[in-house]
């Protein structure tokens, strides 16, 4: 209960997420103990197999090809998380990409974070930079990566009841938090579901990210030519609001097991599943087109995956083989928008 003392009454579910995850004293995110990994609460692709890495670069290094001066290109890289990924991308690209080495930029706001990726990427020297936000991006050339990164924006959670939407918020109830209904606590939602086109289904709860469309606006007026990729849990807006679990897609984990959503803020991961319909209608507003939406299982066989399993000693072969288990991470989606020069 760290940072209820600081309300009264109810608050959405995005301010809880906000305060649960990234509060600068007890936030999720901002702790020392690093969550990634067997020893953590969930494990990325990148650290479940390294053949993850290489595979991404293969793509990475792809693009770059296809721009007229590749070699001033960067590589942007938003939650890098321990930095396993951009380590395995540059490695890659030192090994398929002639010329001179390429820049790597890091968006990272959070100085835990930034210490762990400068322990793992210091062997790159200073190619690799640090940027603290979308802000201080200069317009580049090249490709923008996230891996997991919008499914830990802040959501609303809003329920269908008749002909409008109402709020599911949250309230202190004795011991620990609840769920109550309310009037919407932002114009946001209604605009939201306008640019849809259509409600959820009839009594069905779901998250709504009104952050995803800035998200995706900030990063396309920024790159010049080449490639927006981003890899994560999700859906389309019809899978997310029409079908699917009738309690969302709202997740909590600890020490590699769902939790509770509302249990223990601050101690535990917290994420939602990504409308990747507003993503891509976002993105072609800014003027980029759709070069792919699929899964990570037929991504990554695209890129070469059968290749690493036939080469593969690592020892691991049952964690290559979930990277494209649709039971496990293959069924991640995949979606890369282009601008072309």
């Amino acid at each position: 209960m760290h940072f209820w003392t600081e309300f009264t009454g109810s608050i959405s579910h995005d301010e809880f997420m906000r305060w649960a995850l990234y509060h600068h004293t007890h936030g999720y995110y901002l702790q020392e103990r690093n969550p990634i990994g067997p020893a953590g609460d969930f494990v990325t692709a990148p650290e479940h197999h390294p053949a993850f890495a290489r595979l991404v670069g293969r793509r990475v290094t792809s693009v770059l090809r296809r721009l007229r001066d590749p070699g001033s290109s960067v590589v942007v890289e938003m939650g890098a998380g321990n930095g396993t990924l951009a380590a395995g991308i540059l490695e890659t690209l030192d090994r398929t990409l002639p010329g001179p080495p390429l820049q790597y930029w890091i968006v990272e706001p959070f100085p835990v974070w930034r210490r762990r990726q400068q322990e793992r990427l210091a062997p790159f020297g200073d190619r690799v930079c640090w940027l603290p936000d979308l802000d201080a991006c200069p317009p580049f050339r090249g490709v923008f990566l996230s891996n997991e990164l919008p499914d830990s924006f802040p959501v609303h959670r809003v329920i269908r009841r008749g002909d409008s939407v109402r709020e599911l918020q949250v309230v202190h109830q004795g011991d620990g938090f609840a769920e109550v209904e309310a009037c919407p606590s932002t114009p946001a939602l209604a605009e939201y579901f306008r640019r849809i086109g259509f409600l959820p289904a009839p009594d069905r709860k779901c998250e709504v990210c009104v952050g995803l469309a800035p998200w995706v606006r900030q990063v396309a007026r920024r790159l010049q030519a080449g490639s927006f990729l981003t890899l994560d849990y999700g859906a389309t807006a019809e899978e997310l609001f029409l079908a699917g679990p009738s309690e969302g897609h709202l997740r909590a984990c600890h020490r590699q097991a769902h939790s509770t959503p509302l249990a223990d803020p601050g101690s535990q991961d917290l994420t939602a599943w990504v409308d990747f319909t507003t993503l891509l209608r976002t993105g072609r507003e800014e003027g980029l087109r759709l070069e792919a939406f699929t899964t990570q299982r037929r991504f990554l066989l695209a890129m070469g995956w059968e290749s690493e399993r036939r080469h593969d000693r690592s020892g691991r072969r049952r964690a290559l083989t979930d990277l494209v288990d649709p039971a496990q991470m293959g069924s991640t989606r995949v979606l890369e928008l282009r601008r072309d020069e």
